[in-house]
């Protein structure tokens, strides 16, 4: 197998990036099942999304590893967190509906000042990282986030 395929994608910066392991773990436990659907890592290298991609102390401080998930539930986990075109900060206004990819609505709350949050039905809003938003990719655009959207 070759890397080249992912770098440069979303899917090259969570499967290969040092601050989300958790959630690669957590999207190969979801591909382990191949009768789920099209592999998140395929879909996370062609695809033009947006990505919002939760951090490994995210996860430890919610007590939460792949271990956690079934394939099913971890692929419903990850396409909670995608959304299909790109949505820099920009146009991530406030009260903007997004459909992610698990059909579920994420709420976006923009305060006009940075404070961007994204919401999704059960979960408590996570907010966007300074720093680490509108992160250009070739299939997309990623947003770190402080929180798991549920």
């Amino acid at each position: 197998a070759t890397l080249t395929p992912i770098l440069g994608t979303i899917a090259g910066d969570v499967l290969l990036g040092a601050s989300f392991t958790t959630m690669a773990g957590i999207i190969y436990k979801a591909d382990s099942d191949p009768s789920l659907g099209t592999p998140l890592t395929t879909i996370l290298t062609v695809d033009t999304l947006t990505a919002f991609l939760v951090p490994n102390d995210v996860f430890a401080s919610a007590g939460l590893d792949s271990s956690n998930f079934t394939p099913a539930t971890a692929r419903g986990t990850i396409l909670g967190h995608l959304v299909d075109d790109i949505y820099t900060v920009d146009s991530l206004t406030n009260g903007r509906m997004l459909t992610s990819r698990s059909g579920a609505m994420i709420t976006v709350a923009n305060d006009g000042a940075g404070g961007i949050t994204v919401v999704g039905s059960t979960a408590p809003a996570a907010a966007l990282i300074p720093g680490l938003r509108d992160v250009p990719k070739k299939n997309g655009v990623y947003h770190v986030i402080a929180g798991i959207i549920q």
